[in-house]
């Protein structure tokens, strides 16, 4: 009896060792379609998962998931409707990043990579095309994703720049930096024609050496303007960062005015289980009720209009609704790493409407950067941080 007891142990201890820990998976992870509509993936600890997707068309799918080769593999049901597997990505990768947990589909890893670099990730909002795990669009990331070695390449120090030096058949580009300065296939960079309303997208199909060949692969979809290009010409400038999206307004009140683009992340590296202590906090309302006007004054329906995916023009409300932006109530939500400075934020269904009257109306949002040692104010980020059917 005791051999059959030892036996039975053995096998138990034997299966704990082979079976993957699956508590790092679970979860609700949840992201969108290019900005627009919901993803959500649930994996559940009795073995379940929920698929729920609202972009295009609304669908529903569950199912059973487990872990071969410590990726998460999912088995959906049969769609009773059409006897068939609905067409969903079944094998996804999780990626650990500091307090952050990513759930992409496999084969993706370098479409993470570009989104790192190009400064889309790690976004401050739960929507985005890579899944992440409900709540950590808050939490703060260090060091690097964690990636397996052989996609760790991808992931720059440091933005490569160029410039696009020459047209070929096909929609190619040609430009002035390669393989030799770092670029590797499939890397993306970002082009913008300054003073247009309209961007690009550029895919390296061959690095070759000092001038690599890119597809430009996007282009309309930046400013949504139905063009399918833009009109880059030889010797824009292209980079794997897109950073220069990001523009600085003077105030006459000293406190910088940033300009976020619809839809991107905050350049900020927030500490969300920090929280501003009281005496902060008063000094910076204080600060914020002499620095408030300064802030409006440069906010123009022209100046407003350059976050805009659509790049709105003047119409009915010519600027920003200054009794609303008074109005506004701000809190603490963190501190930023790099600066030290803490953040104030209001809450995103308190956006003030663009000053465009449309179907959906998309409201501008507020977030403030305070330093207690100078008593102000250094820095207001303004963005498009919520989408409101009317």
């Amino acid at each position: 009896m005791s051999t059959i007891m030892l036996s039975v142990a053995a096998v138990i201890a034997c299966r704990a060792a082979v079976e993957p820990d699956r508590s790092r998976f679970l979860g609700d992870y949840e992201g969108g379609c290019d900005h627009e509509g919901t993803l959500v993936l649930k994996l559940r600890a009795d073995g379940g998962f929920l698929y729920d997707e609202a972009c295009e068309v609304a669908a529903r799918y569950e199912g059973r998931w487990s872990i071969r080769e410590d990726l998460v593999e999912l088995e959906p049901e049969v769609d009773a409707a059409t006897e068939s597997y609905p067409k969903l990505p079944v094998r996804w990768r999780l990626v650990p990043w500091g307090e952050r947990r990513y759930l992409i589909p496999d084969g993706q890893i370098i479409r993470l990579c570009n989104a790192i670099n190009l400064g889309e990730e790690p976004r401050d909002r739960p929507q985005g095309w890579a899944l992440l795990r409900r709540g950590d669009a808050s939490r703060r990331v260090t060091g690097d994703p964690e990636l397996p070695e052989a996609w760790r390449a991808f992931l720059l120090k440091q933005p490569i720049d160029g410039r696009i030096i020459a047209f070929e058949e096909g929609g190619f580009a040609r430009l002035d930096v390669g393989g030799n300065d770092g670029l590797l296939a499939g890397m993306m960079l970002h082009a913008h024609v300054e003073g247009q309303a309209r961007c690009a997208r550029l895919k390296i199909v061959c690095p070759c050496d000092d001038s690599a060949r890119a597809d430009i692969v996007r282009g309309g979809a930046c400013a949504d303007d139905g063009a399918e290009y833009a009109d880059l010409v030889i010797n824009d400038a292209v980079s794997t960062s897109a950073r220069e999206f990001l523009r600085e307004v003077p105030t006459r009140g000293g406190a910088g005015v940033t300009l976020v683009p619809e839809g991107r992340s905050l350049p900020l590296k927030l500490g969300g289980a920090e929280v501003a202590p009281p005496d902060v906090a008063t000094a910076f309302h204080a600060a914020w009720e002499k620095e408030r006007e300064a802030v409006a004054d440069v906010l123009t329906a022209e100046v407003l209009s350059r976050i805009s995916r659509r790049f709105e023009t003047p119409s009915t409300k010519p600027h920003l609704d200054r009794e609303r932006f008074g109005r506004l109530r701000f809190e603490p939500i963190g501190r930023d790493s790099d600066s030290g400075g803490w953040v104030f934020a209001h809450p995103t269904e308190a956006g003030i409407p663009m000053p465009k009257v449309r179907a959906v109306r998309r409201a501008l949002c507020f977030s403030a950067v305070f330093d207690p040692v100078q008593g102000r104010t250094v820095r207001v980020f303004v963005t498009i941080g919520a989408w409101i059917e009317e």
